[in-house]
């Protein structure tokens, strides 16, 4: 999983293109869960010294449109 910026995958994310490829994609699109590691909530891994990803839910993809 390759580390982006969070309002880049927000952006992305909030795209109506890609939302309806979601919806086309999968049945169950409250189930979806996305990997970020947001700097004010996430811990540094002691050994590389990276943030360490969170899990999120469906939750989440509303707060991108914000975040966007």
């Amino acid at each position: 999983m390759a580390y982006k910026d969070e309002y880049e995958v927000a952006r992305l994310y909030s795209a109506p293109a890609f939302r309806r490829s979601l919806r086309e994609t999968f049945r169950r699109e409250d189930k979806l869960t996305v990997h970020l590691a947001p700097p004010l909530l996430s811990a540094t891994d002691p050994r590389t010294g990276h943030l360490q990803k969170r899990e999120f839910g469906p939750w989440i993809f509303p707060a991108f449109r914000i975040l966007a």
